[in-house]
């Protein structure tokens, strides 16, 4: 997504890294769904965005927004265990919950946290 063609439901934030460089990250303000770059994800694992897709297992991996996506955001994860912001980020500081941070924020895995709520 360049910010030309970025829909106005998503907003784009950079991370900087002296190590990696900087890495877009866009963000559902309606949903808390969480998309990365592509060409950047590919330039910090030091391989191309083909090798990126195959790795992925998806011939779909790309800056659209109808895919599903593989991360949320603490808020996303908030709701859908019915908790509060705060208490989620204090399980995944905890090591209770799966999650990484990212600069400020905080990144869960979609299908982990499915898992715990049941949904597959």
């Amino acid at each position: 997504m360049s910010n030309d063609i970025v829909p106005q439901e998503w907003e784009e934030r950079a991370f900087e890294n002296a190590e990696f460089g900087v890495l877009r990250v866009y963000v559902n303000r309606r949903t808390g769904e969480v998309q990365f770059n592509l060409d950047d994800v590919a330039r910090i694992l030091g391989m191309s965005a083909e090798e990126v897709k195959e790795a992925a297992g998806k011939e779909n991996v790309t800056g659209s927004t109808e895919r599903e996506t593989l991360t949320w955001t603490t808020e996303r994860v908030a709701a859908e265990l019915h908790m509060h912001p705060v208490s989620v980020a204090r399980l995944a500081r905890h090591g209770r919950l799966p999650g990484r941070k990212v600069g400020r924020a905080w990144l869960y895995p979609a299908a982990e946290i499915k898992k715990l709520c049941g949904v597959e």
